[in-house]
């Protein structure tokens, strides 16, 4: 299994836990054509997993930014994490970001936001749903929730 290879003491068991759980509750683990792993229910992307190098990778979830994922991940208190997590831009597409962004710094384009009722500069186009690198424990069980959460949106407008 590449988890027990890639990784060591936490991160692998944190790593592992965190697989068996997306298992049980149906979510799907496979491997996308850019190399990482996408993360689906149903068919739905959820997110997905980059492996970037031996105990280090990223979980990246997709959001929709709606009043009730917001008033969810209050209610849930899982802002703060969500906070720490919120993707700067890397400047990694030159021109490509929507343009109707508000920051343009030599052609490459950031958004400001707010999340969860913090003002973010310069955040990312495509990433603003979470980049959560090497998550711990409390990562992890903040990821856990989001994905059931986007999960329960599939089954109900299914």
């Amino acid at each position: 299994m590449i988890v027990s290879e890639l990784f060591e003491g936490e991160l692998k068991n944190n790593t592992l836990d965190f697989a068996a759980d997306l298992r049980e509750n149906n979510i799907s683990i496979t491997t996308a054509t850019n190399g990482a792993w996408k993360i689906s229910y149903k068919g739905k992307n959820l997110g997905r997993i980059v492996w970037m190098e031996k105990n280090f990778y990223a979980v990246e979830t997709y959001m929709d930014h709606s009043k009730e994922f917001e008033d969810f991940i209050l209610s849930e208190n899982l802002q703060e994490i969500m906070w720490k997590n919120i993707y700067q831009c890397r400047r990694c597409s030159p021109k490509k970001c929507a343009v109707q962004a508000n920051k343009n710094v030599d052609g490459y384009i950031g958004f400001d936001r707010v999340f969860f009722g913090k003002k973010f500069d310069n955040t990312c186009k495509f990433w603003q749903g979470g980049v959560f690198r090497n998550p711990d424990k409390e990562t992890f069980e903040c990821i856990k929730k989001v994905l059931n959460y986007k999960k329960q949106i599939i089954i109900k407008n299914s």
